[in-house]
């Protein structure tokens, strides 16, 4: 070859072969290496923020269980300016007693759901697991405070799916004045459901103002607890339905698992990229140097 031709060849294909060369890592591949660095640094931190959730919800139950085994109050503690007060994070779980009387021929049947775990403060479950399937009952509760009565929902139990009959709505039905004690909860978001039909008294999910406004009521709802004495002979009526156990509660908690995950694929990926960047094992068994070795023979 002329020595031109060489010279002109050789300037221009060494930087080439430099920039390839295991020995020597060109900046393309350093700033690839830089970027691939993002996922460990973002995953670790995402388990760190499950570790304050984590410590976020395990204050969340311990505070509920407390509310739990407190003495249960009137009703009319929750009264505010305009008529009772919304359920918030502070008064959820918290035991109220109601007097006053149901209101006929407007319960409202949630399902189908499977009966919680012991009968525990959940929502029941979905449709396996070998639980028996039926509906928790809804109805509107005219809670007498001073002269004036508020309308409240009152989630009174669980029920088989064959409890619906003509027959079991005429035994549950509750005549008179009664008081009960219950335990403030909040609703469920309904767009995570099948969108509810009052027209035909089918509702999909714990939709507290749907219900609230197909009954007349305030958007107040409360579960009637079977630990209780005042709730006793409401209870043990023949096909009253299965009220929840007010001494537990069920919340979801899978925050140690989120945490370990995200902190097991930071690790992980550390130290995959370690390894890649001192130019070990990478993907078809090779790394970045291994490949850029095999390429720079070509020069």
């Amino acid at each position: 070859m002329h020595p031109l031709f060489r010279r002109a060849f050789t300037r221009h294909v060494r930087p080439l072969t430099t920039v390839k060369d295991s020995s020597n890592p060109s900046n393309a591949t350093s700033m690839s290496v830089s970027l691939l660095w993002a996922f460990p640094v973002v995953t670790f931190g995402l388990g760190c923020w499950q570790v304050q959730r984590l410590q976020w919800k395990v204050n969340l139950i311990e505070d509920a269980k407390s509310r739990l085994n407190a003495p249960a109050v009137p009703i009319a503690d929750f009264i505010a300016e305009g008529g009772l007060r919304a359920p918030s994070a502070e008064t959820q779980f918290k035991k109220v007693r109601l007097v006053g009387n149901f209101v006929p021929g407007l319960d409202m049947y949630v399902g189908p759901r499977t009966r919680g775990a012991a009968g525990e403060l959940d929502n029941g479950g979905g449709l396996g697991g070998g639980r028996p399937i039926g509906y928790f009952v809804y109805s509107p509760f005219d809670a007498l405070i001073g002269d004036t009565r508020y309308r409240v929902l009152v989630n009174r139990g669980w029920i088989p799916k064959d409890g619906k009959t003509v027959e079991a709505q005429s035994a549950r039905k509750i005549d008179g004045q009664v008081e009960i004690e219950a335990v403030i909860r909040a609703g469920e978001d309904p767009s995570s459901f099948p969108e509810n039909d009052p027209r035909v008294n089918q509702w999909y999910s714990i939709d507290v103002d749907g219900m609230a406004k197909w009954t007349n009521s305030d958007p107040i709802l409360v579960d009637m607890i079977s630990n209780s004495e005042t709730n006793k002979e409401l209870l043990a009526r023949p096909l009253a339905p299965l009220a929840r156990n007010g001494r537990s509660i069920a919340l979801k908690n899978d925050h140690l698992a989120y945490a370990v995950t995200w902190f097991g694929m930071c690790g992980i990926s550390a130290a995959l990229i370690r390894n890649i960047a001192r130019g070990g094992a990478g993907v078809g068994g090779r790394g970045f140097g291994a490949v850029g070795s095999s390429r720079s023979k070509w020069f």
